[in-house]
Formats: C-alpha cells, structure tokens, sequence
C-alpha cells in the first residue's frame, strides 16, 4: 500500500512538472517568435522610435523571465529528487529518464518548427542550455552514486 502512495505521489509531481515545463516551453517560443517578427517588422522601417525598441526588450525581458522560470522549476524538482532518494532510490532515476524524453520531444518540436520558418533551432533550445548542464551532473551524480553502491555491496 505504501508503494502504491509514493507511486501516485510521484506521478503527480512529475504530471504537474511536465505541464509547466510544456506550457513554459510554449510561451518561450510564442514570446520568441513575436519578438523575433516584431524587430522585422520594425527593421523595414528606415527608423525605428524609442517606444519600439523598448517594446522589443519588454519581451526581450519576458524571454529571459521564463528561461529563468524554466531552469529555478528543473532545479527545484532536482532538489527534491535528491532529497527525497534517501527514501526512494527510484525517484532520480525516473525524474532523469523522463527528463531525457522531454528533452528529446523539445529537440524533434524544435526541428520541425525551424523547418516552417518560426525561429532557428538554436533560439528553439535556448532554454534547455543550462538545465542540460545540470541534468548532466545530476546524471554523473546517480551513476557515480549507483556504481559505488554496486561495489561496496
């Protein structure tokens, strides 16, 4: 019974991580590519005013508030995985497999958006860069910390 709690517990957490980190994801690239066509559009002006260059860093500053977003909400979860596997060996283990299949889908979704013209795949993945970094050393964290177990056992 026991089990079945912290199965059903995990499964929400990691259910309502997942949403944000979608729909973070999807407001990045709707912010993005409005800026993106917004400083064309100004461009092919011959001058551009104040009002529209501090309009563009407006969302400018909006991008960088939800990459911010992005990686505090990875860093949080992390966190709470590493605490909580004193309890559960399995909860870093499913966080970091589940995490690399959302990487993955926001790998392919950003490919096939850089293929109809929306923004490039670099500023598709921007705002996986540095929670790449960290999902790295968490994940030379739990195979260091796997292999000691295995030898001292």
């Amino acid at each position: 019974m026991r089990k079945h709690i912290k199965t059903k517990k995990y499964k929400l957490l990691f259910s309502l991580y997942f949403f944000f980190m979608t729909i973070l994801y999807l407001g990045y690239i709707f912010l993005e590519n409005y800026r993106i066509n917004l400083a064309e559009k100004y461009q092919v002006k011959s001058t551009i005013i104040p009002a529209e260059i501090e309009r563009i860093s407006f969302f400018g500053s909006m991008i960088t508030s939800i990459e911010l977003i992005f990686l505090f909400l990875f860093l949080a979860v992390s966190i709470y995985c590493l605490f909580m596997e004193r309890k559960d060996k399995k909860i870093l283990k499913i966080f970091l497999g589940l995490n690399i299949f959302f990487y993955f889908g926001i790998l392919v979704l950003s490919i096939f958006l850089s293929t109809f013209r929306f923004l490039p795949v670099g500023n598709l993945l921007q705002p996986l860069i540095i929670p790449i970094y960290f999902y790295i050393g968490l994940l030379i964290y739990f195979v260091w910390v796997s292999k000691n177990k295995r030898g001292t056992v």
